[in-house]
């Protein structure tokens, strides 16, 4: 499914979990990108109206609750991809990135992992992937701040893990 606003989204994924839960099957739904998944009222301001500060963490914070506690004795799980961006104006010990959308996803989630790309992999002089660093930052389930090297192929969609 697509669709076109925050709302609709969240809307889709309660349906969505009503059905696995009435099935009881297990399902996971996924969530890519709530960072461009934009708000009804975002989308009905004019181009000059400003938005107000915290609009689309506020939603996500009403949200969230409700969603989880509707998957919490299920065998549905929910993951959110979510982008990084950068700090203009971050200090050199301050967190250089940070996740749109407020704290609300990093307060509700159970696992957090950080991707990373560290390097192009390429064959033949192509580029055919990336060498990327999986981090763990947040785990109710497992001990944290575990990490792994992959390697992620597009052509065959194959991860092959790799040794440091």
């Amino acid at each position: 499914a697509q669709p076109g606003v925050m709302e609709e989204t969240l809307a889709l994924m309660e349906e969505t979990i009503k059905v696995f839960r009435d099935l009881g099957t297990p399902g996971l739904i996924v969530w890519d990108s709530v960072a461009s998944t934009p708000l009804q009222a975002e989308l009905e301001r004019d181009f000059d109206d400003r938005a107000p500060r915290g609009e689309r963490a506020a939603y996500l914070s009403r949200a969230l609750p409700k969603l989880l506690n509707q998957v919490k004795d299920s065998e549905v799980g929910l993951l959110f991809i979510n982008h990084e961006r950068e700090y203009p104006d971050a200090m050199p010990f301050q967190e250089q990135t940070y996740s749109p959308g407020g704290r609300a996803l990093k307060h509700w989630c159970h696992v957090r992992l950080r991707i990373r790309r560290v390097a192009w992999y390429k064959v033949k002089g192509e580029t055919a992937g990336i060498d990327a660093e999986i981090k763990c930052v947040k785990n109710k389930l497992a001990p944290p701040t575990k990490s792994a090297r992959v390697r992620i192929v597009w052509e065959t969609g194959e991860i092959l893990t790799l040794e440091d």
